[in-house]
């Protein structure tokens, strides 16, 4: 089912994220835009980001709240370019495991 398989992604992104205050996989299915998680990865003492890492994942987190506070449907263009090894997947992992503590759906496509 649908929801099966939005519990199986949560699940694995949550598998992904090495923080010990990140909220619970049951809590993240059940949260909603009108009642988000209290969780930032750039205010765990337990995630290390380099200089560019935290730039980028600012700028995601600024996109992520923007768009839970308006009616927008979707945005659009949001790249993360870089080298190999340079912590693209790193960065969002955190932006999206963010993004559902915050309630939103997500889709994330790869070329």
């Amino acid at each position: 089912t649908v929801s099966d398989k939005y519990n199986s992604v949560i699940q694995q992104i949550h598998s992904m994220v090495p923080d010990s205050r990140k909220p619970t996989t049951e809590s993240m299915v059940d949260c909603a835009t009108v009642c988000p998680l209290d969780y930032n990865p750039l205010d765990s003492s337990e995630l290390h980001f380099n200089a560019e890492q935290k730039f980028v994942l600012e700028k995601l987190i600024h996109v992520i709240d923007s768009f839970v506070g308006s009616a927008a449907n979707f945005f659009k263009y949001q790249f993360v370019v870089g080298m190999p090894g340079s912590g693209k997947t790193f960065v969002t992992t955190h932006a999206l495991f963010y993004a559902l503590c915050k309630g939103l759906n997500i889709m994330v496509t790869s070329e």
